[in-house]
């Protein structure tokens, strides 16, 4: 099996609507099974399910949600059959909330849940209100508080059929000491994992960006990770503290020194779309004049390096912000935050700004599957969600039949990184990213044995000059209906072209 591997991660609620109850479902997702075939995908990142569970007094309120039980198993053995392999979002900071949700959900289903095997519940209650005053690192009585959440909650998906995990949120387990950072928590809880199933892929997802931790996890001779799953650009450049202070101009130094510190692992999955804040096309700043090449510019940045590839659903399309963010929905929050910055002497017309586009919530935009009513998600009158802005022009049934479109530019790039000819080269040859006079142009050359790629990707608005690449073709382009001509040496804004040189023993 090939280290290298796509991810794909969507919200269920905004996905795909079977029911038409205005919230998205299981037999939506499993009526999607060939998109996710059409896109190659290997991992489909969702969220934890047992969150339907969470204050509910019954199983109808519960399968109101997502749907019952019995259709998330099938849905998991229909797409591990199909290897695609289901893999819930698990934010260990919530740990104890998922547990309590688990509980609920035996409740619900049987009158005669036996509790007699574990920690006496009203005490571990009593003690702790809030998730994250579960420290591991301090007591061992809430270590051992902890491994009974996460026992019940891995123990309960892998008789679902899960097979592989996303952990969102870890640091909280290593020991913040002066000394050389103890990874051993993570070593337990990787292990836990595998006893259950040695197969079992555990998929690791750090809050922030710390290269010298993610070269210790990737490197220990105790294994503690199989992927680390990177998906906090959008990230970069907002005050956390503040976040609607401003709208963010993105930082392309920090976002590609980042990108390039992953580009040499195929244990690193790059993703450059998240819900952290909100979405990266429309954080980018090109959703008019230059969308679908900035899109496209995007996807090559992910193919350039040996890195696995992650898309946030959507971004294959170049979705930008929901048409519609509702800043009174929760009047009281609201009306305190705004406050908050008006104290800061933040304008209105800055921070409402801000929020639209760097909100999480302008992020869970329903899924553009067609420029019908509600852009293909159902045909409920009643929806919690707001489409993309740019569903109109992008959407799957469009781009599907425009043969440049990013959708098949990102189908285009898949099919050549599995070629077997080239699938080599990709996954065993160096990388080289290569200085260039403009800071927005990124060069990147992998060689292995004869065949040497090169891919150069200008990430600005403007035309950009690059070192001529003599004696290469051209195997793929951005600008797929573009005639090239001789040795090109001048990027169009937001071009990325993928050359290749065969060396023969004449050469």
């Amino acid at each position: 099996m090939k280290e290298r591997i796509i991810t794909y991660e969507i919200k269920i609620e905004t996905f795909k609507d079977n029911d038409n109850n205005g919230i998205g479902d299981f037999k939506g997702l499993s009526s999607k099974l060939d998109y996710f075939k059409y896109l190659n995908i290997n991992y489909l990142f969702i969220n934890d399910i047992l969150k339907q569970y969470e204050n509910v007094n019954s199983l109808e309120s519960a399968n109101q949600r997502f749907g019952s039980l019995d259709e998330f198993i099938e849905l998991t053995k229909l797409f591990n059959t199909n290897k695609v392999q289901i893999t819930p979002i698990i934010d260990l900071t919530e740990i104890k909330q998922s547990y309590i949700n688990w509980k609920n959900m035996m409740r619900l289903y049987s009158d005669d849940f036996d509790t007699t095997k574990e920690i006496e519940w009203n005490t571990l209650y009593s003690k702790y209100v809030l998730n994250n005053d579960i420290q591991p690192n301090e007591r061992i009585t809430d270590l051992a508080n902890f491994i009974l959440y996460f026992d019940k909650v891995i123990n309960f998906y892998n008789e679902c059929g899960v097979k592989s995990f996303v952990l969102k949120n870890f640091e909280f387990l290593i020991p913040n000491t002066k000394k050389q950072k103890s990874l051993s928590k993570l070593e337990d809880i990787y292990k836990m994992i595998k006893r259950l199933n040695p197969d079992a892929k555990v998929i690791l997802n750090p809050s922030v960006f710390n290269k010298t931790l993610f070269k210790k996890m990737i490197k220990s001779k105790a294994k503690v990770v199989d992927y680390l799953y990177i998906n906090s650009f959008t990230t970069i450049g907002i005050d956390k503290q503040m976040p609607y202070a401003n709208k963010t101009i993105f930082n392309f130094k920090e976002i590609t020194n980042e990108i390039k510190f992953l580009y040499y692992s195929p244990k690193y999955i790059i993703c450059l779309g998240s819900d952290n804040y909100g979405r990266i096309q429309s954080m980018w700043g090109c959703e008019k004049a230059f969308l679908e090449e900035s899109t496209k510019a995007l996807i090559s940045l992910l193919f350039a390096g040996k890195s696995s590839i992650g898309m946030y659903y959507g971004d294959e399309l170049g979705m930008t912000k929901t048409y519609h963010i509702n800043l009174h929905k929760n009047e009281k929050k609201n009306n305190e935050e705004k406050r908050f910055y008006q104290s800061k002497k933040i304008p209105y017309a800055t921070y409402e700004q801000a929020k639209k586009y760097q909100s999480p919530e302008s992020s869970y935009a329903l899924m553009s599957w067609s420029d019908g009513k509600n852009s293909g998600f159902g045909d409920s009158n009643n929806y919690y969600f707001s489409y993309a802005d740019n569903v109109a022009k992008n959407n799957v049934e469009l781009q599907k039949i425009i043969k440049n479109s990013p959708l098949n530019y990102f189908i285009q790039l898949t099919e050549i990184i599995n070629n077997e000819k080239l699938s080599n080269n990709f996954d065993k040859s160096r990388v080289l990213v290569k200085k260039s006079n403009h800071k927005r142009v990124v060069l990147i050359k992998r060689k292995y044995k004869k065949i040497t790629l090169y891919f150069a990707l200008n990430l600005a608005d403007k035309p950009k000059r690059f070192k001529k690449c003599h004696g290469y073709q051209i195997l793929a382009s951005n600008n797929g209906d573009k005639i090239y001509e001789g040795n090109v040496n001048m990027l169009e804004p937001y071009e990325s072209i993928l050359f290749i040189k065969e060396f023969s023993k004449a050469n």
